[in-house]
């Protein structure tokens, strides 16, 4: 990360052959000893980075964000604020050039030169040195600002002495000299300090160039001992102001982990003990809160300072303490006593410093690593760069501002217009409220537990289940804070009484309305301040009230909410409106009609409430008078302070808006909207969209409106419907300062045909014309693609998985065991896709794909394959509990399924009663039932599209496998199920034809018995049959043992069981519920979990070891590799030749050993049965006291 100052950190350290360091752990320690500098970029020099696995090695053991690698020469960028180019310079190894930028233009581009010249030979340096000018020269005149041109590297020449004329040409010499300042040879705290060792022998030959008028921006610089078994040159560093300072301080925020540590904790308790004297003198509970936080900040600041680390402060007083001995110029025989001491000191810290880092890193990927998503996410991710804003385009005079100064007065102008009220219409809010119906009012007893004072349980528990990562406000006090004070026995009593008149007085401490604004970036022009999102970080005493609050009103709320409103509300889900949407459209491409879909934009909708409009909404819904005023000061008195890439604003006063980042703000928000819901679903002549239902029942309501917070869309019927809406977005936007923008306004055909007419009221009224099936590409909504034709799912599904390939790869640069891999695909790969899977019909050609695309993911580098049917099993099955998108695509759907089947209509919601209707029309019989349809597939007619809802939800049941022989059904029952449902084909049976069967009923081919068995019987003539000829083909079937009944069916086909059969059920109720009973009673009531459902349709299959086994695998700790081998071992999968030689003959074309020649290669001849592997095995482990003598 880029210091808010602008500054940049150099390193550059000849590393005397990176891949071929002499101990093994020794690469690793000086990587992260180098990564402990805090560097941006890293130059290296004799790096031996000859081949690509090399390179990517070395790019992952940095963490690197960028990385270009020669064999001699290596350049690393650690800060993702900064972005490399390289520039080819062909005619050499020994040199690289990269172009830098930073990603937010914070300073201008600069170039990095890094340089390892030849070692041994003084004519190759020469020539080196020549080439090098000559190719750099044609670079300096078109391409390189020699202004902005750093130069560093192994030189292998010392400029103090004698023949410095035959190591580099005067050219070269004089162009350094005349462009260039050397950070280290001008400067008498480095004259004479060495920059490579060798015995006795010491030279300055390492170099770090910087263009000339830099000097006085050198902000530090330093020559440092690096510990002799890692490197015998000295570590060069340099820090350079590339530009004015553009980020500020910002606010001071206290380190929460401190609360963790017990003397931190007790001292603070102590300080507070002490300070609780002093309360009484103080006039009030809120200034006596003041004071208590002053005295949390003092002491937080205090300690913080204390806890400095002493190994560094000891390492840099050892170097300093060095560079002086060296400056001194001692005599040979003191230097070569004195000198390996203090070596040997400084290499001691340096190595102690990254044990002790690399013990930190083991432990938390001991304790959080492979097993944690958080984690893991949190170590793989890419850090996301945090946008600086360069220019703001001021909204008073449309000037663009890049000066702090400029871009506040931008900024707090901008924020005071929204923030300040515009007058507003009563008479249009009064007919707004008055429309409301007289139920939508808040009872005495809702009204009581409003006010009710919070009691310190209350408080305790609210300050607990605080999230721990959530930033502070202003104060820069974190949750923990406010738990300890919380739980001091002193304070209690100022505690209740704080938060006391803070709900039923609505008096506060005066840091509740200090808040400070942080603006995201949303997508567009970002010198526009209206692409900006402003956050509002809240003081967390004060969230900790209005988290208190936001419960009790959200209990004493949801009845006022209209179900159509599904955003911040509990037990609403957010896919409802996807899958209402999604039907919606279904039924209007069916039915060609000419209905339209309207996704209103509010602009600033948060920030544009009205406080007099908010304060009346609340007054009519029956708020309690003392919570109204204790919500409008605290929202509407408050000072808001605005971040301006760390710098921060003077004050503005916010008098309209809903702070965001609030925890109160999304209720209140949706209380405020509710009033323009309602206008338009009670609205008797706004049509919106009228589902399809069956003839036997009432229609439906209309579907209006539907709303995720303030992601409104709006069906209309025709034009009118538009000019209504048109009318009550009018006055809502008179009653609430609320803003509609209609250049913004998506409007979507429900069908996917063009309708001229609907283009031509959009057009006049300053909107788009609807999306269709014309447009290449799709809406989106809520996160789900309303595609109106196949090419437009095609794309969206393509983009899906091009998307999902990137973050396969992204996290494929760390290297993982396969448990890690299976947490990172489940957690943070294939999450990312079941929101849009829930609703979204894909084809058997995505789902394969995709499985494919996790499966090379988890398979990377390992052949051969272990099986993804294998990978899904559980891991005490010896799988890694993958979830199969075929099963988890169905799995989600067991939602939709279970309000089907778990209730009674009169209880079901208004989604699941359109749901239920949408489904009725598949029935391919009039008599058929939602029972049927879901256990039966005959009883569905063939469907013309096979991407849709209904589909989801009917390979989620037919995937559920079942046996006919425990369901009981009434013998009219079986008279209306398809005849498909009664029969199965013999094991005996050749093929045979049955044609027509799909479209009959059992009623059409058999007749109910009227006498006292009530069995079932096939039709004869006297009975009356349409279908003569199926009737006898089906009886023929039946006499040859072509087709067998199920037994269910049988046993009421057999007179002389019939009767007890029935003990509860009338043999002529047609009841169709019993064919779904087996489902319900498999799972105990918890099958339509996704997660017993995906059990119980993919039940783990048998392992060659037993679960005990497994376990106790994936429990025993050990390095990454070492798992990975024993999981192939155990499944089979080691590449041995005879193994490879069987998959693929002709890349390994014989079953033997490689490597011996003479045994065929199995799994215990490939790991140590080989008498050759066998010597190397029995030699490392002597060497490492592995085996006894």
């Amino acid at each position: 990360m880029i210091s808010r100052n602008n500054h940049i950190t150099f390193l550059s350290l000849n590393c005397n052959g990176l891949a071929k360091l002499r101990r093994p752990s020794a690469r690793s320690s000086l990587i992260r000893f180098l990564r402990q500098q805090s560097a941006h970029i890293i130059t290296l020099q004799e790096t031996h980075a000859s081949t690509p696995t090399l390179k990517d090695t070395f790019h992952k053991q940095f963490c690197a964000h960028q990385s270009f690698w020669t064999p001699h020469c290596g350049i690393v960028l650690l800060s993702s604020d900064l972005h490399m180019n390289e520039i080819s310079l062909d005619f050499t190894t020994r040199a690289q050039l990269v172009h830098v930028q930073h990603n937010d233009q914070a300073f201008h581009d600069f170039y990095v030169l890094n340089i390892y010249a030849p070692a041994h030979s003084t004519r190759e340096r020469f020539q080196f040195f020549n080439s090098l000018y000559q190719h750099l020269a044609p670079l300096l005149d078109n391409q390189i600002n020699i202004d902005r041109l750093f130069i560093m590297g192994d030189f292998n020449y010392d400029l103090q002495r004698s023949g410095l004329h035959l190591n580099a040409p005067s050219t070269w010499l004089t162009w350094l000299d005349s462009h260039f300042v050397n950070c280290t040879r001008d400067d008498v705290h480095f004259a004479g300090i060495p920059t490579y060792r060798h015995s006795n022998y010491l030279s300055t030959i390492d170099y770090i160039y910087a263009p000339s008028h830099f000097s006085s921006s050198i902000h530090n610089k330093d020559i440092s001992f690096v510990n002799n078994d890692w490197t015998d040159h000295a570590l060069l560093s340099a820090t350079f102001i590339m530009g004015p300072p553009k980020l500020g301080k910002g606010l001071w925020r206290g380190n929460p982990l401190l609360f963790k540590q017990p003397s931190f904790r007790r001292q603070l308790n102590d300080a507070l003990t002490q300070h609780y004297q002093q309360l009484h003198d103080m006039p009030s509970p809120q200034s006596q809160w003041e004071s208590i936080k002053g005295i949390i900040t003092q002491h937080l600041k205090t300690y913080s300072r204390q806890q400095a680390e002493w190994r560094k402060k000891q390492l840099s007083a050892l170097q300093s303490k060095r560079n002086r001995f060296l400056r001194s110029k001692p005599p040979a025989a003191i230097r070569a006593w004195r000198l390996p001491i203090m070596e040997r000191q400084i290499a001691t810290l340096q190595q102690e410093l990254v044990d002790i880092q690399a013990l930190r890193a083991g432990q938390r990927w001991r304790e959080r690593g492979e097993t944690s998503a958080g984690y893991l996410k949190r170590t793989i991710h890419d850090r996301q760069v945090k946008r600086s804003i360069a220019t703001l385009q001021h909204p008073h005079t449309g000037a663009m501002c890049s000066t702090t100064d400029d871009m506040h007065s931008a900024v707090q102008c901008f924020y005071q217009d929204l923030y300040s009220p515009d007058p507003i219409s009563t008479t249009d809010m009064n007919t707004l409220l008055d429309q409301l119906p007289s139920h939508l009012r808040l009872d005495h007893t809702d009204q009581e537990h409003l006010v009710r004072a919070f009691s310190i349980d209350d408080l305790q528990s609210a300050a607990s289940r605080t999230p721990h990562h959530s930033s502070p406000g202003p104060d820069g006090l974190p949750y923990q804070a406010w738990r300890l004070v919380f739980t001091h026995p002193l304070y209690t009593t100022l505690v209740m009484r704080v938060y006391e008149d803070a709900l039923q007085h609505g008096i506060f401490p005066s840091s509740w309305n200090d808040t400070c604004m942080c603006l995201l970036p949303k997508k567009g022009d970002l010198s526009n301040l209206a692409n900006w999102r402003p956050i509002s970080l809240i003081n967390c005493d004060a969230k900790i009230f209005t988290r208190l609050l936001n419960a009790r009103i959200i209990d004493a709320a949801t009845s006022l909410v209209t179900p159509y409103q599904r955003g911040f509300m509990p037990g609403r889900f957010i896919g409802v409106n996807g899958l209402l949407t999604r039907i919606t459209m279904e039924q209007a491409s069916e039915q060609a009609s000419t209905e339209i879909g309207l996704l209103l934009d509010q602009e600033k909708a948060y920030d544009r409430v009205h406080p007099n409009y908010l304060s009346a909404v609340l007054h009519r819904f029956g708020f309690p008078s003392s919570i109204i005023q204790a919500i409008c000061t605290l929202f509407f008195s408050t000072s808001i302070r605005i971040n301006v890439n760390g710098h921060i604003s003077q004050p503005i006063q916010q008098l309209r808006g809903l702070r965001q980042g609030d925890p109160l703000s999304p209720i209140l928000f949706n209380l405020a909207l509710e009033p323009f819901l309602r206008s338009i679903i009670d609205d008797a002549n706004f049509q919106g969209f009228q589902p399809w239902h069956s003839g036997a029942t009432s229609p439906l309501p209309p579907i209006k409106v539907l709303a995720y917070a303030d992601d409104v869309m709006v069906f209309l019927k025709d034009p009118m419907d538009f000019e209504r809406l048109l009318a009550h977005v009018a006055c809502y936007q008179k009653a609430s300062n609320a803003r509609f923008n209609r250049q913004k306004t998506q409007a979507i055909s429900l069908s996917g045909a063009t309708h001229d007419t609907w283009c031509q009221v959009l057009l006049s009224n300053a909107m788009s014309t609807p999306h269709d099936r014309r447009c290449p590409t799709a809406v989106t909504y809520l996160g789900y693609p309303l595609t109106s034709s196949k090419h437009q799912l095609e794309l969206f599904l393509d983009q899906l998985l091009q998307d999902l390939t990137s973050a396969c790869n992204q996290h494929s640069q760390r290297t993982l065991s396969i448990r890690g891999r299976a947490t990172v695909a489940n957690s943070l790969i294939l999450s990312r896709i079941w929101h849009v899977l829930r609703l979204t019909p894909t084809t058997t050609v995505f789902l394969n794909q995709l499985k494919s695309v996790i499966g090379k993911f988890l398979m990377r580098n390992i052949f051969p394959r272990v099986a993804f049917t294998t990978l899904c099993r559980s891991r005490s099955h010896g799988g890694i509990g993958i979830l199969d998108p075929v099963t988890q695509q169905s799995a989600l759907q067991t939602r939709w399924i279970q309000e089907l089947l778990s209730f009674s209509t009169d209880e079901w919601s208004p989604h699941t009663h359109v749901l239920y209707h949408h489904l009725l029309r598949d029935c391919r019989f009039a008599s058929g039932t939602i029972h049927t349809l879901l256990r039966c597939p005959g009883a569905r007619k063939p469907r013309t599209n096979e991407v849709s809802i209904s589909t989801l939800i009917y390979r989620t049941m037919d995937l559920i496998p079942t046996s006919w022989d425990t369901i009981q059904p009434s013998p009219a029952t079986c008279l209306i199920l398809p005849l498909n449902a009664i029969w199965y084909a013999s094991a005996e049976s050749t093929s045979f034809r049955q044609p027509g069967f799909k479209n009959l009923l059992v009623g059409d081919l058999f007749v109910l018995e009227e006498n006292e068995n009530y069995s079932l019987r096939l039709r004869t003539s006297a009975d009356g049959c349409h279908y003569p000829i199926l009737l006898s083909r089906f009886r023929s079937y039946l006499a040859q043992n072509q087709l067998q009944l199920h037994p269910y069916f049988a046993r009421l086909c057999d007179h002389t069981h019939v009767t007890h059969i029935h003990t509860h059920t009338s043999p002529r109720l047609q009841d169709t519920s019993p064919l779904l009973s087996s489902f319900v009673q498999v799972m105990d009531g918890k099958m339509w979990r996704s997660k017993a459902y995906r059990k119980f349709i993919a039940p783990d299959t048998p392992s060659d070891n037993s679960s005990v086994s497994w376990t106790t695998f994936w429990h025993t700790p050990m390095h990454h590799t070492a798992r990975n081998v024993w999981f192939r071992l155990l499944h089979g999968r080691i590449p041995t030749s005879s193994r490879v030689h069987h998959y693929a003959p002709d890349f390994v074309t014989s079953p033997l050993c490689r490597i011996c020649s003479t045994t065929s290669d199995d799994d215990f001849h490939f790991l140590m049965g080989c008498p050759k592997k066998r010597r190397s095995l029995d030699s490392s482990l002597e060497t490492h006291s592995f085996c006894g003598s």
